[in-house]
């Protein structure tokens, strides 16, 4: 859709979104996300963390319980 004028990507909004998505860093998940969000949720307008793991990177499991408490 480059180009059709109704992308926001990039204009500033004076008010921040009140929405944190902690998703997966893995970028075939990207788009399929965004969708979700946008058509399933309504949300259209969020901050996003992307790291390895997703939402599962921030629980304390096994060996790897300090992951969580680093991000």
């Amino acid at each position: 859709m480059a180009g059709s004028g109704t992308e926001s990507f990039g204009q500033w909004f004076p008010d921040r979104p009140n929405t944190l998505v902690v998703a997966c860093s893995d970028g075939r998940l990207q788009e399929a996300t965004d969708e979700f969000l946008s058509y399933t949720l309504d949300i259209h307008r969020y901050d996003r963390l992307y790291v390895p793991g997703g939402g599962g990177a921030l629980s304390v499991s096994g060996g790897d319980f300090l992951r969580a408490y680093q991000l």
